[in-house]
């Protein structure tokens, strides 16, 4: 029943939405996502079929009675037992990543069509069907007595928030290139194909077969929702893991504090992998809470299995998730002081590496035999690869290597920025950045200490050995807010607490209205409320989807080849292309070079059995102008070939700046 001080506090909300944001008087447009029912319905079915699978894999790892509703949190040493929502969370993980080795396999023998994919859910949720019973009578029970209150309302909002950013069509450039990219060509395929001017097709992509499953069962516009879903479940892990440690009820506190953080919330409308790793790494932290020490053999594969699943999403987990864990569980077990300590050390070792490698096995046969190397593109020394050269390879080291130059001051002063804006940037107002000096002031715990140390060592590995983007630090996020949730909830000093309560909500609010804010300005609600359409709101964006949209209009699917020219991002198209990233070599090129006279290079082009071209001349500047310091120096000898033929070719289609400034397709007529 909803009270009275939550129906106030709705309506100021509302008012404060209109007359303070400065958005026009639509904050009943946060409701938007019900218009979209469809696609929010394909995601959730896609997590719901899951369970079973992940309930059933649990059942096997652990001999324990993990399924008692009446569970507790403060249960004696050396006991432990799942409360539901923790079952239905790792459940769902291990679930979600059996349905991408079950979609892997219909890749790897050429069933990667929608019957498929509809069949796969289909007998997935009828052998499952007996399994959701018993899991929703004890989630009713434990959701018996909880009422919609005031305090809910932030929460409530955030996760629409959160929806409206996941429903809009996704712009973001590693999507639209490979997270989703790789994916159409697979659907076109009917499977596994090389692309070998794509090196980040050759990632694991355990998280994108997901996604094709998405794109699949339910059309454009679920991946990005999927990926919403991985954070939501983050906040509910967060949730979780915090009433472990303080041994509290559950608050809102804690899933706002991860959910409500504007990184998060702006990764809900991209279709990448980063909050995925998020939802995995806060699942790691809340089995070394949930397991008592020393582990046995199930248990510590049943770790190994959640950070290989965070290795099959993402190469970086090594370092993120892999290798804490692994410490982790090693100086635990050291200190656990067993007479067999040697032994069970080794056996856990096994175990726990057992399950790290098992989800990512798949995609190391995939690359080794399609490109020779089983951790392409990485391990090029050693291994080599089919489709790549070594200027490729250094091009690739070059971009992707850390940027830490001019000695150490200038090091100190480059932490000193990024750990700033990691806390208090625009993008990055942290909740958890005012009750984290909480856990500074008091005496920590083990797992608090071990915490801190994960926390640490990860941004430091980050800031060592990436070049700084703010979404590769995702996966910590959920950690902090453990640690200062934790903070917050056993501090004695209740002025304390008073205080730091008065401050999250406050950087709530503003987080929430900054968020809401960003939909407006960018005419989000235009397209929510389909006043947009989907061809309108990526052109506005992304002028090359219109070239892509002419040629899916005026192109025969079967019979057209196209060359993409300093372009990458191929998704939405439904013809046969080739594209190549910044960081490969370029097939328009490789396939003139050779020639000297434009009639010659023209005739190559044709003779590679290419119809047609699409020539992004903003892309190329851009590509120069961002990537020329690291390598990339293509761009003036692709200028200087498509001056040459673009005489000879019949432009049918332009759009931007005149000449070779905008974009434009080109027919290669015989």
């Amino acid at each position: 029943m909803i009270s009275w001080k939550c129906s106030l506090l709705v309506v100021v909300a509302l008012v404060v939405l209109v007359t303070v944001a400065g958005v026009r008087p639509n904050a009943l447009l946060i409701l938007t996502p019900l218009l979209h029912s469809r696609i929010l319905l394909a995601a959730l079915c896609i997590v719901a079929v899951s369970v079973p699978l992940g309930d059933l894999l649990m059942r096997r790892l652990l001999s324990q009675q993990t399924d008692d509703h009446r569970a507790s949190p403060d249960l004696a040493d050396g006991e432990y037992s799942m409360l539901p929502e923790e079952k239905l969370l790792f459940a769902s993980a291990f679930g979600m990543g059996i349905l991408s080795v079950l979609m892997f396999l219909l890749a790897s023998v050429h069933l990667y069509n929608k019957v498929s994919a509809i069949c796969l859910m289909g007998c997935v949720a009828i052998l499952g069907r007996k399994t959701w019973r018993p899991l929703v009578n004890s989630l009713k029970e434990r959701c018996l007595g909880l009422r919609l209150s005031a305090r809910s309302l932030p929460l409530i909002l955030s996760v629409a928030i959160a929806l409206c950013f996941a429903l809009l069509p996704t712009v973001n450039y590693d999507a639209l290139e490979y997270h989703l990219g790789a994916q159409s060509e697979y659907i076109r395929n009917g499977g596994f194909c090389l692309l070998p001017f794509n090196v980040y097709s050759n990632f694991p992509m355990g998280v994108e077969m997901l996604y094709g499953l998405g794109l699949l069962f339910g059309g454009d516009g679920v991946p990005q929702v999927l990926h919403c879903l991985f954070a939501l479940l983050t906040a509910a892990t967060v949730s979780c893991a915090v009433r472990r440690l303080s041994k509290t009820a559950a608050d809102v506190f804690s899933p706002l504090a991860f959910l409500a953080t504007p990184l998060v919330m702006l990764s809900c409308g991209q279709a990448n992998i980063d909050l995925a790793l998020a939802f995995y790494s806060s699942l790691v932290v809340l089995a070394l809470i949930l397991f008592p020490f020393p582990l046995n053999r199930q248990q510590s594969l049943f770790i190994g299995l959640l950070c290989g699943l965070s290795l099959a999403a993402k190469y970086t987990a090594v370092v993120q998730i892999c290798f804490p864990a692994a410490l982790a569980l090693t100086i635990r077990t050291v200190k656990t002081r067993s007479p067999n300590n040697k032994s069970l050390m080794i056996k856990n070792a096994l175990f726990f590496g057992s399950g790290v490698l098992v989800p990512f096995l798949p995609w190391a046969a995939k690359n080794l035999v399609l490109q020779g190397n089983p951790f392409f593109p990485l391990a090029y020394e050693w291994f080599g690869a089919k489709f790549w050269s070594h200027e490729a390879y250094a091009l690739f080291q070059n971009a992707h290597a850390s940027r830490l130059h001019g000695g150490i001051l200038q090091w100190f002063s480059a932490l000193g920025t990024n750990l700033l804006d990691l806390v208090a940037g625009q993008k990055n107002l942290s909740v958890f950045a005012v009750a984290l000096p909480l856990a500074l002031l008091r005496k920590p715990s083990r797992t608090s200490s071990a915490l801190w140390v994960y926390v640490l060592s990860s941004f430091a590995g980050w800031f060592l050995l990436t070049h700084w983007q703010d979404r590769f630090l995702l996966p910590l996020v959920p950690a902090c807010v453990v640690l200062a949730m934790e903070a917050f909830h056993t501090t004695a000093s209740l002025t304390l607490k008073s205080l730091v309560r008065i401050c999250m909500t406050s950087l709530i609010l503003i987080n929430l209205w900054y968020a809401f804010a960003v939909l407006s300005q960018g005419n989000a609600f235009d397209y929510l409320t389909e006043k947009t359409d989907l061809h309108e709101w990526r052109a506005r964006g992304l002028p090359h989807f219109q070239a892509i949209d002419f040629m899916n209009e005026s192109l025969e699917t079967g019979r057209h080849h196209v060359l993409f020219v300093g372009e990458a991002r191929t998704y939405g198209n439904a013809v046969r292309v080739v594209a190549s990233t910044v960081f490969d070599r370029s097939p328009f090129l490789e396939t003139t070079q050779e020639y000297v006279t434009a009639h010659d290079k023209v005739q190559a082009l044709r003779n590679a059995e290419f119809t047609h071209l699409l020539y992004n001349g903003y892309e190329i500047k851009r590509l120069h102008d961002t990537y020329a310091p690291y390598g990339w120096r293509m761009a003036p000898a692709i200028e200087s070939t498509m001056r040459e033929i673009a005489p000879l070719l019949k432009e049918v289609f332009h759009a931007g700046h005149p000449g070779l400034e905008g974009v434009s397709v080109y027919e290669l007529s015989r």
